[in-house]
């Protein structure tokens, strides 16, 4: 584990273990996840030689956790601190949900420096809308007074396929391992962002995943995404909810490798 120093001061832990690997491949995480939940996807990645680099978000993991911004602009900022200290060039993007709206934001405010794939994974882009809007107003109430009530609720909302308790507790307490007070600054900032403006500032080859029964992200919005990012390709999980990187993790993982291993 690196501890990347970002503009304010603050550091944000990453997981770079393969430097070895190429092509590098960026994973950002949603909802203040750490990177863990991005463990079937940095497996495959390391076992086909690449060189996933993962981190925990401001708030969440081992990063800092203390008062101060946790705006989408600020998160893209410590992408561009990360991109810099591992000196990452020509790597694929990858942002899951407020991950891939933060994703977004870097493309727009870093000119998407070194960037030469994107791939959003129900990207929450589009606030404020109401079932997200909704949505984020319910874990908010409930990050003041029932924070493992807020996760396990997180938790059950974000698949649509059966899993077992095993992996929901897993997930659940990913959740849990973000700081009190970075979640609560983290769902505030949430209700006021809108990255519909960045869209346009997207000019690499992106792929845009959508769960056909994602109860966050209706799929006009990931449709919108699709037709304002020129070169852009649009897959639909049609078993999958929000969290269609592991719903549906084997027909997922061999779209998702097809796309960034193409020249």
């Amino acid at each position: 584990m690196l501890m990347v120093r970002c503009s304010d001061g603050a550091e944000i832990a990453v997981y770079d273990p393969n430097p070895g690997g190429s092509p590098t491949v960026l994973l950002v995480p949603g909802f203040l996840l750490p990177h863990q939940m991005y463990e079937y996807q940095v497996q495959e990645l390391l076992r086909r030689g690449y060189r996933p680099v993962a981190f925990d978000p401001r708030g969440g993991g081992f990063s800092a956790a203390e008062v101060g911004d946790y705006s989408y602009s600020q998160m893209a900022k410590d992408i561009l601190h990360i991109v810099n200290t591992l000196r990452l060039h020509q790597f694929v993007l990858v942002g899951f949900s407020t991950g891939g709206a933060v994703a977004l934001r870097y493309m727009n405010q870093c000119g998407g420096q070194g960037v030469k794939k994107l791939v959003l994974l129900a990207a929450a882009s589009n606030f404020p809308s109401g079932a997200l809007m909704e949505t984020a107003a319910r874990l908010q109430q409930l990050a003041r007074a029932d924070r493992p009530q807020m996760c396990w609720e997180l938790t059950r909302i974000l698949f649509k396929q059966p899993h077992s308790e095993a992996v929901l507790e897993w997930f659940s307490s990913l959740a849990l391992a973000a700081s009190p007070l970075g979640t609560s600054q983290f769902l505030e900032n949430l209700c006021k962002e809108d990255c519909r403006w960045d869209l346009a500032h997207v000019h690499v080859p992106t792929a845009i995943f959508q769960g056909a029964e994602d109860v966050f992200l209706p799929c006009g919005l990931t449709e919108y995404q699709h037709r304002e990012i020129g070169n852009s390709r649009l897959y639909t999980m049609e078993h999958s909810g929000h969290g269609l990187f592991y719903d549906e993790l084997e027909p997922f993982n061999a779209a998702f490798f097809s796309f960034i291993a193409e020249e």
